[in-house]
């Protein structure tokens, strides 16, 4: 097996490389952390580590002002992959994050072998400020003939398995399943067809220091009460390139991550609707194995833009981009 250790600012992105993941993503800007991996061909267990940004938030259960203040966040993170057969693998993650006006480290959410929902019901009672919200996500890659990928990730935020609590408060869960055929249109090509759902209140909080997000950007999925369905082709063949295209139809709801969990049913999506049709061409080219430039067009058609209805829009972008990953 291989041991890797490291520490710094790296985006990571657990779960299908075309898009988002709904548990860490590369939405976020990249954060400090410690990051401890192993992996042989059987498995790899991921453990990650770290301090978030101090946030001025509130409980909003309660009735007066004595919860408002700056709390202290921290964020870790176990994921164990598994290699079942050489068709299927799976991967089952568990996040946490926790704080306090006054909280420090807790050793507990430190141990890469103890799940969070066990030291989260035994522990937390010791300490003084034992807040934490718990995320798990299991993902399922399945590929039955050699042409056919299949892949779905299923999120699931601050699990709870008391079932008056589950009647009376709804559910805050995100799916994202794609289908890709290999070498259908051309050699060295692939099209597929995938689809994002994330419920109203997904990585929302009532104790809003805990919601999903660092710096105002969402550690899983950029948004919640939206949902996404896209076609989209890549193509292999002019190396060291990747060309791609995508066409998507999306639904945003007038929610935001920063919001407490107010834990009311609402339609799906909730309030004014965004509803967007979108057009993208990206290429990449690949100058070594740790520097990549990016070139994307993209066009937007909204209806009710920024969810005032009735007021239409529409948005045309270019955006260059050079990544360089120091090892």
């Amino acid at each position: 097996g291989k041991f890797n250790a490291s520490f710094g600012r790296v985006n990571r992105n657990l779960g299908s490389y075309s898009s988002n993941s709904l548990i860490l993503s590369d939405n976020p800007y990249s954060f400090d952390h410690l990051w401890l991996q192993y992996k042989n061909d059987l498995f790899s267990f991921s453990f990650l580590s770290a301090k978030l940004e101090d946030k001025y938030g509130f409980d909003v259960r309660t009735k007066d002002s004595l919860s408002y203040g700056w709390y202290k966040r921290f964020y870790s993170l176990h994921r164990l992959d598994i290699n079942v057969f050489e068709n299927l693998k799976v991967a089952l993650t568990e996040a946490v994050i926790y704080g306090g006006k006054n909280q420090q480290w807790l050793s507990y959410y430190q141990n890469p072998f103890i799940p969070f929902y066990i030291s989260k019901n035994n522990e937390r009672s010791s300490t003084d400020e034992g807040e934490a919200n718990i995320y798990l996500a299991l993902d399922i890659w399945y590929k039955p003939v050699k042409s056919v990928t299949l892949f779905t990730q299923i999120f699931i935020d601050d699990i709870d398995f008391k079932s008056e609590n589950r009647e009376k408060f709804p559910e805050r869960k995100a799916i994202f399943g794609s289908l890709t055929l290999t070498d259908l249109v051309l050699p060295l090509s692939q099209l597929g067809v995938a689809a994002t759902w994330v419920e109203n209140w997904t990585y929302n909080s009532f104790y809003t220091w805990a919601n999903y997000n660092i710096h105002e950007r969402s550690i899983g999925y950029p948004f919640n009460s939206f949902q996404k369905f896209e076609l989209f082709f890549d193509y292999f063949g002019i190396q060291p390139m990747i060309i791609s295209g995508k066409v998507s139809y999306s639904e945003k709801g007038d929610n935001s991550l920063n919001n407490p969990f107010m834990a009311t049913f609402e339609p799906f999506p909730m309030g004014v609707v965004e509803k967007i049709i979108n057009l993208e061409a990206k290429g990449s080219y690949f100058f070594s194995s740790v520097f990549i430039g990016d070139i994307l067009l993209s066009y937007c058609k909204i209806q009710n833009e920024q969810h005032i209805k009735g007021m239409d829009g529409s948005q045309f972008y270019l955006v260059l981009n050079l990544k360089y990953q120091m090892y």
